[in-house]
């Protein structure tokens, strides 16, 4: 058996036990308010699933992003919750207490996502390129703007 079999094994265990704990966490958490241990369940399971779908990405030659893009939408109703919907609403309930603590991380990494971008930006490259991209930026504002306000005036009569 090869290492990757091996490690495909344990983490689908790892994964079964996960989302298994997870729907019993949610049906026992009293009242239906947040858990705090069903939110670790869910950070786990997303981290887990985007590292794994991540690492499928650069073995194909693909940037590790589209493998957690793709967990992402594996994992959200799209896919686990048409193939299974119980398992999908048990590891992300509804309250909106338990979506807010999710999204209050998933806000906090796109802040981390932005000031890492920042961080690796050629400045060097942005002078060489800076008339183009400031064109470029110009027009993906004023374009839609402009479309927006032609296609409002064609519908909306003013006395």
């Amino acid at each position: 058996m090869t290492a990757d079999r091996i490690l495909t094994r344990i983490v689908t265990g790892l994964v079964a036990v996960m989302l298994s704990f997870g729907a019993a966490m949610a049906a026992g958490a009293p009242g239906g308010g947040p858990s705090e241990a069903l939110f670790i369940i869910q950070v786990a399971a997303l981290m887990l699933v985007g590292r794994l779908l991540g690492e499928v990405m650069l073995r194909v030659g693909q940037p590790a992003v589209m493998g957690q893009l793709i967990a992402g939408l594996i994992l959200g109703p799209s896919v686990l919750g048409a193939l299974w919907p119980d398992l999908q609403h048990s590891l992300f309930p509804a309250p909106k207490e338990q979506k807010a603590m999710l999204e209050a991380v998933a806000q906090f990494g796109v802040l981390l996502l932005l000031l890492l971008t920042g961080m690796e930006t050629d400045l060097k490259l942005v002078r060489q390129s800076g008339r183009a991209a400031l064109s470029a930026s110009i027009a993906g504002i004023v374009v839609p703007f402009v479309a927006e306000a032609h296609r409002d005036s064609r519908f909306v009569k003013c006395p």
